[in-house]
């Protein structure tokens, strides 16, 4: 996996709409962000409906 350069971690911080985070750790920072962002692109190919707290699951109900 690829480390991003500060610059590229501070364009996607503000392509996200996100503050940036300072943190003892920064290295961390940035693989949870890669994760996340990982994550995001897997469940965004997926033809699914993520549910959140508080929905009501219908079968068969578009919404």
């Amino acid at each position: 996996m690829r480390s991003l350069s500060p610059a590229e971690a501070k364009a996607l911080i503000a392509q996200a709409g996100l503050e940036e985070v300072y943190a003892a750790y920064p290295e961390d920072v940035m693989v949870a962000l890669e994760q996340a962002a990982r994550y995001n692109e897997a469940v965004a190919k997926l033809d699914v409906e993520i549910l959140v707290p508080g929905s009501t699951y219908l079968p068969g109900v578009d919404r």
